[in-house]
């Protein structure tokens, strides 16, 4: 087997199994969107013995021209909160600005994301939280640990709090974002993996398959006898 066919063949399997890596995603794409159209991710736990938990601001712009060209109907955030102290919780999403004037002079903790770790950061304060469901700012709250909020535009934030206020949360998220085009990205990613899967087959079949020896014939053998070989 001469180089090419041991590169083609390489090249082929290559190419075979991250196409099925491709069809694979595309399946898992549009099993979601058959069911309830969402993408999960966790549970994480994070715990601390501030008042409150505060994520990451969300930015969203929906109303931007470019963004107005996808379907956000169906468009949707989910959180899903389990407390492990036994204590009842409220979370709660509102806008940004509103949560800081809340929290201006709480001891709480802010929570973001490096990679897969959750970092705590506390912030100092002296007074007193008051009741968080209460508070006449939230778009969407919750008392029973799930919160459905359909997005809309604005810089938000997401609380989470023991119910009545006190202090030490222990808690784990699960997060999770419902998406619109998630059926024609599964059936794009499918169709790229079939396509990946015939181009890698061929390429396979190509590099390791044998070249058949051609037969030679009498006259091809005559020609080949030296002329000046003796004749018996």
């Amino acid at each position: 087997m001469n180089i090419a066919k041991v590169l083609s063949a390489f090249v082929g399997v290559m190419i075979v199994i991250g196409s099925m890596g491709l069809v694979g995603a595309g399946a898992v794409a549009l099993t979601v969107d058959d069911t309830d159209g969402y993408l999960t991710a966790g549970p994480v736990r994070v715990t601390t013995d501030a008042a409150a938990l505060v994520g990451n601001d969300l930015d969203i712009f929906l109303d931007d021209p470019i963004v107005n060209r996808i379907d956000f109907d169906r468009l949707g955030a989910r959180l899903d909160i389990d407390s492990r102290n036994g204590k009842d919780v409220f979370v709660g999403i509102g806008p940004a600005a509103d949560l800081d004037r809340y929290l201006a002079d709480v001891r709480y903790a802010s929570v973001e994301f490096s990679g897969d770790d959750v970092v705590v950061i506390g912030h100092d304060g002296i007074g007193i939280l008051e009741t968080p469901g209460d508070q006449g700012f939230w778009v969407a709250d919750a008392t029973d640990g799930a919160l459905a909020w359909d997005v809309e535009s604005g810089r938000w934030a997401v609380g989470i709090f023991n119910s009545d206020g006190s202090a030490g949360i222990d808690v784990d998220v699960t997060a999770a974002a419902r998406v619109p085009f998630i059926r024609p990205i599964g059936i794009g990613l499918i169709v790229a993996g079939l396509i990946g899967l015939a181009v890698g087959i061929t390429l396979t079949y190509l590099g390791v398959r044998s070249t058949p020896t051609r037969p030679t014939t009498g006259a091809e053998a005559q020609e080949e006898v030296p002329q000046d070989a003796p004749v018996a």
